[in-house]
């Protein structure tokens, strides 16, 4: 049986994915941190029914299939909603990534901090504030069009010193 310990750091290492997996279906990032809590609170009680032949990675995505399933159905048409199709895609998906490596988060705020504090702000604002490009387009006075192409040389950017830091390049 796993111990508490080492499902607490197994947690840890998952949050990330976990933390993505569930924002592919939540508007807000608050949602995505209450979501996150009741899948830990919910893993911590079944804890004696998880089955260690099974990655915990694939356990805990079940259990935020379920919360985020049970999330759609209290917010209703206000909120984001996946068919039963996206969300086995999302699944998919996500059965083939591993939580980042603390020295691939550290490769990537070292990244981050390259970047001039308005580049720094729109990545900000639109994937951990989670902002619509429609309201930063109205925010920032630019068209939707601008803010999407400037977002995408963005994550060039931050892609190519990634691979610069890991070691990634030229393979």
């Amino acid at each position: 049986m796993i111990t508490p310990e080492d499902f607490l750091a197994c947690f840890l290492k998952e949050e990330p994915l976990l933390r993505a997996y569930l924002r592919a279906g939540v508007r807000h990032e608050s949602a995505v941190d209450d979501l996150v809590q009741e899948v830990a609170m919910a893993a911590w009680r079944d804890l004696a029914t998880y089955d260690e032949a099974r990655p915990l990675g694939a356990w805990l995505r079940g259990i935020a299939r379920h919360r985020l399933l049970d999330h759609q159905r209290r917010v209703g048409r206000a909120g984001r909603w996946l068919s039963p199709l996206s969300m086995e895609a999302l699944d998919a998906a996500f059965e083939t990534l591993t939580p980042p490596s603390g020295h691939q988060t550290e490769a990537l705020e070292r990244c981050l901090q390259t970047l001039p504090g308005a580049d720094a702000d729109l990545l900000r604002q639109r994937y951990v504030d989670d902002c619509a490009l429609t309201d930063l387009a109205a925010r920032l006075g630019r068209s939707q069009a601008a803010i999407h192409k400037q977002l995408v040389r963005l994550r060039q950017r931050l892609r190519t010193c990634l691979e610069r830091r890991l070691g990634l390049a030229g393979g």
